[in-house]
């Protein structure tokens, strides 16, 4: 067998995050396994499957086993932990260089994030961030690196069906995404003679949780001009307010993009500018609509190319490869 330059484990591979950076890595050259315990339902492509058990004795909070890639691992230059799991494999890891990667849980709270810390600083070489509220707070060696979009896979769809400016929100959990607050503003502009015939709204209208298959979710989007991805600060009582994988999807597909990001001046010292329409409230959101609603027809189609380069640029399979290599990989291979 070939040697494993990196060998990445996770539990459950949220939003097939660690998938798409596997892709990054084997971009570079590396040779690359990718093994989770639990399958997705949603996407078309996804890591190996290996049964991993609850490791109970553990120190960490998301720590799982799985003995039998131990051959792997010991093959393995690099260990690449995603979704901040640890898989112990029973390699001595001391003879490894270690990589954790961080997309929310469990590193949200305080406790939770100097429990992290204190285990992982121990035997990790690098940290990799994927937003920016999840910076700062004591991890080794960390770096800003967002998720990586498959813009091959993505293509833009920059025609439209309407002189109306079709406006969706398809949230994958409601309550999380800030679906309340946006409904409000929707309902205030569909009430308003002003904007009521520039405009027509086709996303969610309710509460509900709903989980909608991965093709299926970018089939809404792609009947869309503008996609309004999250307008909530917080999350579980934590600072929250950063946008996430649909608001790259989106703009993938050459969609204006409407998300929050309170912390957009770390974004713009790591990547530069972006094409989002940041909406932090309520008051912020409808003035981004009403701005967007007020556009010309040349305006929009400008909006949506900008975001589609936007992606390609900073955040396409490519692009996130050589920041990969750059931020991490170069120090380790």
């Amino acid at each position: 067998m070939d040697n494993i330059d990196v060998l990445m484990l996770t539990f459950k591979d949220l939003s097939n995050t660690g998938w798409r950076t596997s892709k990054c890595l084997e971009l570079l050259g590396l040779n690359v396994k990718f093994f989770k315990s639990k399958s997705h339902i949603k996407y078309t492509e996804e890591a190996e499957i290996c049964k991993m058990k609850r490791n109970n004795n553990s120190s960490f909070p998301l720590a799982y086993e799985c003995k039998e890639l131990k051959h792997l691992a010991e093959q393995a230059k690099v260990i690449h932990f995603i979704a901040g799991t640890f898989v112990d494999t029973g390699v001595d890891l001391s003879k490894k260089k270690v990589i954790i990667q961080y997309g929310g849980r469990p590193y949200m709270t305080g406790n939770q994030r100097r429990r992290c810390n204190r285990f992982f600083n121990n035997i990790a070489d690098a940290t990799i961030i994927q937003y920016p509220m999840l910076l700062g707070h004591g991890a080794k060696n960390e770096h800003l690196i967002y998720y990586p979009v498959d813009t091959d896979f993505l293509q833009p769809e920059f025609d439209r069906n309407s002189e109306k400016v079709i406006i969706g929100h398809f949230p994958s959990n409601p309550r999380v995404k800030g679906t309340k607050t946006i409904l409000k503003v929707i309902n205030e502009l569909e009430n308003d003679k002003k904007y009521k015939d520039k405009f027509e709204y086709i996303g969610k209208r309710d509460l509900n949780k709903k989980m909608v298959g991965w093709l299926d979710h970018l089939e809404k989007f792609k009947t869309c001009d503008v996609v309004i991805e999250t307008v909530k600060s917080t999350f579980k009582k934590n600072k929250f307010g950063e946008w996430g994988n649909s608001a790259l999807e989106s703009a993938s597909l050459g969609k204006i993009v409407v998300t929050n990001s309170i912390r957009d001046n770390i974004y713009q010292k790591e990547y530069g500018d972006n094409s989002l329409h940041i909406a932090n409230n309520e008051n912020q959101l409808k003035n981004q609509l009403i701005k967007i609603i007020n556009m010309s027809a040349e305006e929009i189609q400008k909006e949506k190319m900008k975001s589609r380069q936007w992606v390609e640029e900073k955040h396409s399979f490519e692009s996130t490869s050589k920041r990969l290599w750059k931020k991490i990989y170069k120090g380790l291979i």
